[in-house]
């Protein structure tokens, strides 16, 4: 199983913050469908809720490949450019050890 933290930085304003969850959660509803996914989740900062982490597990690399070229994540990463104050940090893991 392969685990993907993305760390978002929303630009400080409640329309961008709003924009932003609309667009996360109409990906979190597409990818939950994608094949080999297992959990797929937005989750908000305690401290600022301008930073935000989606946190998704998958079956595999392969699966992650497929997911990362579906029409619904180029369009949320399209979106994403006017609502973020840079650009998310991704970061994979390895979680069969």
């Amino acid at each position: 199983m392969q685990i993907i933290n993305c760390e978002f930085h929303v630009k400080h304003d409640k329309n961008s913050l709003a924009q932003f969850k609309i667009a996360a959660m109409m990906e979190i509803h597409n990818a939950r469908k994608d094949r080999g996914n297992q959990s797929f989740a937005l989750y908000e900062d305690i401290e600022n809720p301008y930073e935000l982490q989606m946190i998704e597990a998958w079956e595999s690399e392969d699966a992650i490949e497929q997911h990362a070229s579906s029409e619904h994540n180029l369009e949320f990463n399209r979106v994403l450019t006017d609502l973020v104050t840079r650009q998310p940090a991704v970061h994979q893991y390895n979680a069969e050890l």
